[in-house]
C-alpha cells in the first residue's frame, strides 16, 4: 500500500496495541513490529524502518530515523520495555518449529511457547510500570498489576519445595 497506515499490519497492530499499552509502547508501529519478530527477530528492524518511513538515502542518517521512531515511545523507560519484551518473547519460526520436533509433545510445546511470551510481558511489564515510577511518574493501576506479578514471580521462585517428602527412589534393575 501506499500510506502504511492502510496496511493489514497496522490494522493487526491497532487491534493488538491496548494490550501493550501498559508496557509502554501502545501505538500500532511498535506493535506491528514485534509481531513481525515471531517470523524473524531480524525483521524487527526492517520493519520500524519501513513503518517510520524511511528511504534507502535516509536511513544513513540517524538523526532522521531516532526522531522518526522516538516518537513511537513516550519515554526511554518505554523504548527499553519494547527491546527487553521482544529480547524475551518466543524466537523466529525456524526456532519454533525446531522445537515443536524436539519436543514430541503438543501440550509442552504449546505450553512453552504460551510461557515464553507471557513471561516476557509479566517481566516488561514490571520493568515499563516501576520504571516509571522511578522516573517522577505517577502509581496507577498498572503498577499495582505489576507489584502483584513481581511478588507472585518471587513467591515462585523461592518458595519451599512442594514435592520436597515425596520424592522416590530409583529401583536398580541389576543387584549390585
Amino acid at each position: 500500500v501506499e500510506d502504511s497506515n492502510d496496511s493489514i499490519m497496522a490494522i493487526l497492530g491497532g487491534i493488538l496495541a491496548p494490550i501493550f499499552a501498559p508496557l509502554g509502547f501502545g501505538k500500532w508501529q511498535p506493535v506491528a513490529a514485534s509481531i513481525s519478530g515471531f517470523s524473524a527477530k531480524e525483521s524487527i528492524v526492517s520493519t520500524m524502518g519501513v513503518l517510520a518511513n524511511v528511504a534507502g538515502d535516509d536511513a544513513e542518517d540517524t538523526m532522521i530515523v531516532g526522531a522518526a521512531i522516538k516518537a513511537w515511545f513516550p519515554t526511554a523507560v518505554a523504548a527499553f520495555s519494547f527491546l527487553l519484551f521482544n529480547l524475551l518473547d518466543s524466537p523466529c519460526l525456524a526456532a519454533i518449529a525446531t522445537m515443536a520436533q524436539q519436543m514430541q509433545s503438543r501440550k509442552w510445546f504449546w505450553f512453552a511457547i504460551v510461557f515464553q511470551n507471557v513471561f516476557a510481558y509479566a517481566v516488561s511489564l514490571c520493568v515499563y510500570q516501576f520504571g516509571t515510577v522511578m522516573a517522577g511518574g505517577p502509581v496507577g493501576v498498572g503498577t499495582i498489576v505489576a507489584l502483584v506479578v513481581l511478588i507472585f514471580m518471587l513467591y515462585m521462585l523461592f518458595r519451599p519445595d512442594p514435592y520436597k517428602h515425596k520424592k522416590k527412589t530409583a529401583r536398580r534393575s541389576v543387584a549390585a
